[in-house]
């Protein structure tokens, strides 16, 4: 009877920390090579006090073992994680308010003010493989 409750308490224990692990695994829809191609703040809007259209910059690479590489000049190595829709890249956060097949939309994301007015929405989409 006690190899019994040893052998549930194990499967148990084992259960559990299989599912604590998942919760920070990458997941494989992030994986690829990303391009921005608009920029608006969180309300939408798309110009800025001056009436020009917000740039975004963003274009990179990321790879399912947790590293990517920024693509503009100069490319830089960059390390990343992912929980849940919480993107760190490198050092700047991120969540991830859309994503599908081909685009993904970010949201900056500042831990110490969660709910910026000032944040920007970051829209990429996927480039093809091998460019």
């Amino acid at each position: 009877m006690t190899k019994y409750y040893i052998l549930v308490g194990l499967i148990i224990g084992l259960t559990a920390s299989c599912q604590i692990n998942s919760k920070n695994e990458i997941s494989t829809d992030i994986v690829g090579t990303w391009k921005a191609y608009r920029k608006t703040t969180v309300e939408g809007d798309s110009l800025n006090f001056l009436g020009k259209k917000y740039s975004s910059s963003m274009y990179f690479s990321l790879e399912t073992n947790g590293r990517g590489t920024d693509l503009n000049d100069p490319v830089r190595e960059f390390k990343y994680s992912q929980n849940g829709d919480a993107l760190l890249l490198g050092n700047r956060y991120y969540l991830i308010s859309s994503i599908s097949r081909d685009e993904m939309a970010l949201k900056e994301f500042d831990p110490s003010m969660p709910d910026d007015p000032l944040a920007y929405l970051h829209y990429l989409r996927r480039e093809p493989y091998g460019k």
